[in-house]
């Protein structure tokens, strides 16, 4: 089975890689079979965090999804995801086959924590603007915290 791939924060500090967990992931690495591998060092960039993730599934959507359904499903908070990256974070692939280019929703757990911010913010004020929709302020509203309203 191919190991799944290990992605440490590590720094630069005069030309030299320190890595404060450096036991750590050589104990991830003895899990691993011997052979090549690549390694690929790149500038850090905060992803979103679970926070913001609770908060758009838990409030933004549940709120979006009461008021044009009615009813809120894991099922429809995916759907209703898929169609707001489709519309708000599309990218454009190619089939391997015909060649054709097509747009589809990007995904949206790579995006930065200041473009998943504005992803948010464009879902919001899709939903204030189509549906009336007045959202409380994420930090005036504490139900994104409970795991169970986000689900």
């Amino acid at each position: 089975m191919k190991p799944k791939p290990l992605i440490v924060q590590a720094r630069i500090e005069g030309g030299a890689l320190k890595v404060p967990n450096r036991k750590l992931l050589l104990a991830s690495l003895k899990s691993w079979p011997d052979g090549p591998c690549d390694l690929e060092i790149r500038p850090f960039e905060s992803k979103r965090s679970v926070r913001a993730n609770r908060w758009l599934f838990g409030v933004v959507y549940k709120y979006m999804l009461l008021e044009m359904e009615g009813r809120v499903t894991e099922a429809s908070k995916l759907e209703l995801h898929e169609n707001m990256a489709y519309r708000f974070n599309p990218i454009t692939v190619v089939d391997r086959f015909t060649g054709e280019e097509r747009r589809v929703a990007g995904p949206t757990h790579t995006l930065p924590i200041e473009k998943f911010s504005h992803f948010i913010d464009d879902v919001m004020l899709l939903a204030s603007q189509s549906l009336g929709i007045v959202f409380p302020e994420p930090r005036a509203s504490e139900e994104y915290r409970d795991k169970e309203a986000a689900a």
